[in-house]
């Protein structure tokens, strides 16, 4: 298969594709769809073990993109320890509000975006359960931040965990 400019990643990279986290890029492959044919990443999803597959053309508008540096994370992590970084969740007025920020900031699939979601939620759960609705946004995000911290750290997800765990009692 002839490859050409379009093709920004390569099989074996490692990979963050929004709403669902972090893969690898298993294989570039032919689709067809309406009679069209056309390439595309075939991603092996590691929270879930599905399969996605990210059309070449594209992909980076659909959001797909390398993991980040260290020191990108570093600002994620940071975020886990300071109050104003949620001011905007904190100072949303109603559920609907605070839900469409929520679902923008987690489809955003940037590890700042999903500290800030685990921070506000890790301490609106302290006061009281949440609904499942933010359960799930809340399990997931903390789920994509754990898989592209231990990456890109060279730690277990375990030690991410504890890492985040550390950050957020301080």
């Amino acid at each position: 298969m002839v490859l050409n400019s379009e093709t920004i990643f390569n099989t074996g990279d490692t990979v963050v594709y929004p709403k669902h986290g972090v893969g690898i890029i298993q294989n570039i492959v032919e689709n067809e769809f309406r009679d069209e044919k056309f390439l595309s990443y075939a991603i092996k999803i590691k929270a879930s073990a599905i399969e996605v597959f990210v059309p070449l053309k594209g992909a980076e508008n659909l959001g797909l993109r390398r993991l980040k540096e260290n020191h990108d994370l570093d600002k994620s992590l940071s975020i886990l320890s300071k109050k104003e970084e949620v001011e905007e969740l904190l100072d949303a007025k109603s559920w609907k509000e605070r839900k469409k920020i929520l679902d923008d900031l987690f489809k955003s699939g940037n590890p700042e975006d999903l500290a800030k979601i685990v921070k506000y939620l890790y301490f609106k759960n302290k006061q009281k359960d949440l609904p499942n609705s933010e359960r799930k946004i809340y399990d997931a995000s903390l789920k994509f931040l754990l898989l592209e911290l231990s990456e890109v750290k060279g730690i277990s997800e375990e030690e991410a965990d504890h890492l985040v765990a550390q950050l957020l009692i301080q």
